[in-house]
């Protein structure tokens, strides 16, 4: 409570402090049709910012900048001079006559490809966003087919990713290029990144840039959360389903001065039903209460720029059986029950040298962070806790050699990554009690040659010392080249590296009866990836599409294998002997089909599989076979009314293999269907929508929840949603 009244008050200090202030805001648009993307930024500086779904946009002025840009794809640029600046400014861009007589319409997918980007980079804006409630990051790939995301198991709620068919610790997860779901923070991460904080996501399949570190294997995910200089004054969200779900974002933004900007974001995700549909005695979804406060910083003028901010966490967990309570006696005689507490405090700093008239590609950044996570939980008989201490400090120099064809990068990286971990067994009598500490430094390098619009290649490499592992060098190539004017062909090759955490990389431990074996020598998980695309932009009827096709395959040197086919009683961790790998293909089309009606369609099929210690390769269990994705929103012209539908197709694949339990239904193909309609008036939204409206749900996805001490417990074989339709309504609005 106390934190609230804190957070609420700062909030108050924060959108008083900001309507003093002025900025320039205004609104992009063609024939009063809102272009949302439109780049927006003061001449000569690098002040600027995107507009958002509604085409509105906001920005800090100063003295020093004379002229607004603002440049569209298919568009006229537009230069406004100061002197002809008048809040709230209602800008009219035209169609660039100088690309023929089609007629280009004004309109941008939420969901783009970066042409230039050597890697195969999507960036899903908050037009994209909306498409669904998103209220974290977990919600926030619903209409995406290139990341999974799944229920880990039945009791905790805490959800899995999946890109290039493996789980998503296999993938860098950062905000603004920032480690951050990662080390014991991975288990609750992906729920702990409010939706509302979100300005937009990138998703680089494949090894990313060797900059920012060497753990990316299957790819990337970075988010860009509200900043500081370009968010809305104020924003509100409030969203309650029926499940009995609410959540509370306010977030503020003030100007300090003409240099200093700062924002303000609080948010609340509060569920406390208790809802057991299917009768099993166990919660379908956790009781819960999350507390999350961010203060965000940014200085900047015409030499530097300085970011730096703090964040902090609190969040309780209580699942299990119905009747449990944390302050029971935890034994065989009471309910089973979970009880998760978890606390993260985050820290972070930036700075950054700019380029000059001079030096027009040079800059120098300094990257710092650190984060304290703390989790302490009881699964049942399972009594765990683990503290996870992190620093990062990232330096990166880039300047152009010989002519503006040739780029450079390089710099150093450094991290400690510190762990203690205890799990106490009582129901199986046995303790686990680790603790490590990592210390890796490392210098890298990447040349970039892009001699024309055409052709783009990126050569990088790191050589980096660990204090377990010793030293290692990650190589890593990127290609992109425009086959013809609209075809646009990629290659991505290289290696990773991460360190496995067996306890939180892998919720299921916590949820059965098993007995947990791990080895006595923990050895780096390591594995070469490589993939290919074609990107097809297409105009039909003057408006755009796309067609992609990409396939890529993982091949692991060594991994972590979870073997929960052995034995019914146990859950062995071992390193692997023999091969692992992945394989993905993937087509989507995307297609603007009349005026405001953007639809579409995707297929994606994955062969993931893996050895294990009886010698057999075998598929990796909880991993779909193939899946469908096909989606159609829908925005009237003057974009007051938004209507968007989803419909996914999932052919999941195997579970343990020592599941007999006659009453357990085995994974079968399944359809999901969400919607939403969403009313806008100036800066308010309503929306309302569904989430799986065919309704279609795993019965009984606990085994023996009725004997949950029993060694045959088990809520870990999830395969499929574990409860039904759910419908919810939410409000936000914007003041810029």
């Amino acid at each position: 409570m106390k934190l609230n009244i804190i957070a609420v008050f700062l909030l108050f200090l924060t959108t008083a402090a900001s309507a003093q202030q002025g900025l320039v805001s205004g609104v992009v648009q063609h024939e009063k049709q809102a272009l949302a993307g439109a780049n927006v930024y003061w001449k000569g500086t690098t002040v600027g910012t995107t507009t958002n779904a509604e085409g509105r946009f906001s920005l800090p002025d100063s003295s020093a900048y004379t002229v607004l840009v603002v440049s569209f794809v298919g568009y006229l640029t537009l230069e406004i001079p100061k002197s002809e600046i008048q809040n709230p400014l209602v800008i009219e861009l035209e169609p660039d006559q100088t690309l023929g007589e089609v007629t280009i319409e004004g309109h941008r997918s939420g969901k783009e490809i970066l042409s230039m980007e050597p890697l195969l980079l999507e960036r899903l804006g908050q037009k994209e966003l909306k498409k669904a409630a998103c209220c974290n990051l977990s919600e926030s790939f619903e209409t995406n087919a290139s990341v999974d995301v799944n229920f880990a198991d039945a009791i905790t709620g805490a959800r899995k990713v999946r890109m290039l068919g493996l789980d998503g610790v296999y993938s860098l997860i950062t905000i603004e290029n920032m480690p951050d779901v990662r080390g014991l923070a991975s288990s609750f991460g992906l729920s702990a990144i409010p939706g509302p904080w979100i300005q937009s996501i990138q998703l680089a399949k494949g090894v990313g840039s060797v900059v920012n570190g060497y753990e990316s294997i299957t790819g990337q995910i970075n988010v860009e959360l509200m900043k500081p200089h370009s968010a809305p004054r104020f924003h509100f969200n409030g969203y309650s389903n029926s499940m009995g779900r609410f959540e509370t974002s306010l977030n503020g933004q003030f100007r300090v001065s003409d240099k200093l900007n700062t924002l303000v974001m609080f948010h609340t995700n509060s569920m406390d039903r208790s809802i057991d549909a299917n009768e099993d005695g166990f919660l379908d979804v956790p009781r819960q209460n999350q507390v999350t406060l961010t203060n965000r910083w940014m200085y900047y003028n015409d030499k530097i720029e300085s970011q730096f901010g703090v964040e902090l966490l609190a969040e309780r967990r209580l699942g299990g059986q119905m009747g449990y309570t944390p302050m029971q006696e935890h034994n065989m005689l009471n309910p089973w029950g979970m009880n998760v507490r978890q606390n993260r405090l985050k820290a972070y700093a930036k700075l950054g040298f700019l380029p000059n008239d001079e030096h027009p590609k040079r800059s120098l950044g300094i990257i710092n962070k650190f984060s304290y996570y703390n989790q302490d939980a009881v699964y049942g008989l399972k009594f765990y806790d683990g503290t996870n201490n992190y620093w990062y400090t990232n330096v990166i120099f880039q300047d152009e050699v010989i002519n503006r064809n040739h780029l450079i990068k390089a710099g150093a990286g450094f991290f400690i990554d510190k762990y203690v971990e205890k799990l106490d067994d009582q129901l199986n009598q046995y303790q686990i009690n680790r603790a490590r500490t990592e210390q890796s430094a490392g210098v890298f390098a990447e040349y970039t040659y892009h001699p024309n619009v055409r052709f783009t290649s990126i050569i990088g490499g790191r050589l980096d010392y660990h204090n377990l592992f010793g030293a290692f060098v990650t190589p890593r190539l990127h290609l992109r080249y425009k086959l013809r004017r609209n075809l646009t062909w990629r290659y991505t090759g290289g290696s990773g590296r991460r360190t496995p955490n067996m306890l939180v990389d892998n919720s299921r431990v916590m949820v059965s009866s098993r007995t947990i074996v791990i080895p006595t020598k923990l050895i780096q998980e390591k594995a070469w990836n490589t993939g290919t695309s074609l990107v097809w932009d297409v105009l039909l009827s003057g408006r755009e599409g796309s067609i992609t096709l990409d396939a890529y395959h993982t091949e692991f040197v060594n991994m972590m294998v979870m073997d929960m086919d052995a034995s019914a009683q146990t859950l062995s961790f071992y390193n692997l002997n023999g091969r692992s790998f992945a394989s993905v293909a993937q087509i989507e089309v995307n297609y603007e089909l009349l005026r405001g009606l953007d639809v579409r369609a995707s297929y994606k099929i994955q062969d993931v599989k893996t050895t294990y210690s009886s010698g057999q390769l075998r598929s990796l269990p909880f991993v779909a076979k193939n899946k469908w994705l096909l989606n159609a929103a829908y925005n009237t012209p003057n974009r007051m009314w938004g209507f968007d539908a989803t419909a996914l197709r999932t052919n999941p694949g195997r579970i343990a293999a020592t599941v007999n339990n006659p009453d357990f239904e085995m994974p079968c193909a399944f359809w999901r269907f969400n919607a939403q309609i969403t009313f806008r008036y100036n800066g308010l939204e309503i929306y309302t929508g569904g989430e799986n409206l065919s309704g279609f749900k795993q019965k009984n996805p606990i085994i023996s929840a009725q004997s949950p001490f029993d060694p045959s417990f088990d809520a870990a074989n999830v395969w499929a949603p574990i409860y039904g339709r759910m419908v919810y309504l939410g409000v936000r609005y914007t003041h810029f």
